[in-house]
């Protein structure tokens, strides 16, 4: 697809803009569902600057640079999953690591770079480390041969995992991966990429990256929402964690009930769990997620469903990643039967399991009458 468009903007008034504070900004425009609809207007029309340059003496040509990059952010090593529970990863390792990852890598200069790619794999406060040497492959410019894929360069654009995370007893662990590439020119002269990516394994699932591109939600009132999740082993579910858009108005703080099913041949079955009157609420700071706590926490295993039914006929819209791809995992029912999300994407909700736990934070400080922060 397309990642990206240049745009080329002229400076030209050397008197009004040439100078030490020079700053500049974008603002974008975004269309937003009707007033009718204050539950629908959310976040949307997402767009990314991805890369800027200004420089004196270029002309409409000067399209080339010399840079390589990394085009995506770094894959998760879990075949389903952002993250999982530790314990659940101990139970069957070799069945939930990728065989392979996939990086889009690109050269925007018009030279060809004889580029060297690794990945290395540490430990967080552990001893465990491990180094994928992708050896040097000619890495075309982009606008000749386009990205660098499996075909042109299997070793850096589709490195294998050639290892599984360390077990132990601990209740969880993470490691950090660094992805490199470096086109080498001369020892004093190398154009470079880094990007990093957290595996982390804790007591949540989650298919999704934590960033809400979109909004999900149901109607009329009485609709259902449900998110699968297969287990390794049984466990205790105590939690689930939502990240709420937030919209205009607050249009969508509504009361839904909070629901767990058992599987019936892959679609829900019968209600394992019910939580009357919960809220759409929203979490302090940027992209926090609220939790959930079960009155009960209930046994699960094997493959099970979280979500809820609407009291009301507004969206609640949940955040809605479109990075990764669970869409085959989500279910709703709006006319008395389960069917299969028509959206791709992932929801942005987690059941949180294993042992009990309290969530740790600051409280916020109080603010004296008549202060301004």
């Amino acid at each position: 697809g397309v990642y990206s468009k240049q745009v080329m903007i002229p400076i030209p008034d050397s008197l009004k803009y040439f100078r030490k504070d020079f700053q500049f900004r974008f603002i974008n425009f975004a269309s937003l569902a009707s007033d009718n609809n204050p539950s629908w207007r959310s976040n949307c029309d997402q767009w990314n600057i991805d890369y800027v340059y200004l420089n004196a003496n270029r002309s409409y040509k000067d399209t080339v640079f010399r840079k390589v990059s990394f085009v995506e952010r770094a894959p998760s090593m879990l075949k389903k999953y952002e993250a999982m529970p530790f314990n659940q990863y101990r139970n069957n390792p070799g069945n939930e690591v990728k065989d392979e990852l996939e990086l889009i890598i690109t050269n925007l200069d018009s030279t060809i770079f004889n580029s060297t790619y690794y990945y290395v794999v540490y430990q967080v406060d552990g001893p465990f480390e491990y180094l994928y040497p992708g050896g040097n492959c000619n890495l075309f410019p982009f606008n000749i041969n386009g990205y660098q894929n499996c075909v042109s360069c299997a070793a850096h654009a589709c490195p294998p995992v050639n290892f599984n995370f360390p077990l132990s007893e601990s209740d969880s662990a993470e490691f950090e991966i660094r992805h490199l590439i470096i086109g080498d020119i001369t020892p004093s002269d190398t154009v470079a990429d880094t990007i990093r990516y957290r595996q982390k394994f804790h007591n949540y699932y989650a298919y999704d990256d934590g960033t809400p591109e979109q909004g999900y939600g149901l109607t009329p009132a009485g609709s259902k929402l449900a998110y699968r999740f297969t287990l390794n082993e049984k466990d205790t579910l105590r939690a689930i964690q939502m990240f709420f858009n937030h919209t205009q108005y607050d249009a969508n703080e509504k009361y839904f009930n909070l629901m767990v099913w058992k599987d019936n041949n892959g679609k829900p079955g019968d209600v394992m769990y019910s939580q009357e009157n919960e809220k759409v609420e929203y979490t302090s700071g940027l992209l926090g997620f609220h939790t959930y706590f079960l009155d009960t926490p209930i046994l699960v295993n094997g493959t099970f469903y979280i979500g809820w039914e609407q009291q009301s006929g507004e969206n609640l819209n949940l955040g809605y990643d479109n990075y990764n791809n669970a869409q085959a995992q989500i279910y709703y029912n709006s006319t008395g039967e389960w069917f299969q999300s028509i959206y791709q994407g992932a929801l942005m909700m987690r059941p949180m399991l294993g042992k009990a736990f309290t969530l740790s934070g600051v409280d916020e400080p109080a603010v004296a009458k008549g202060s301004i922060t």
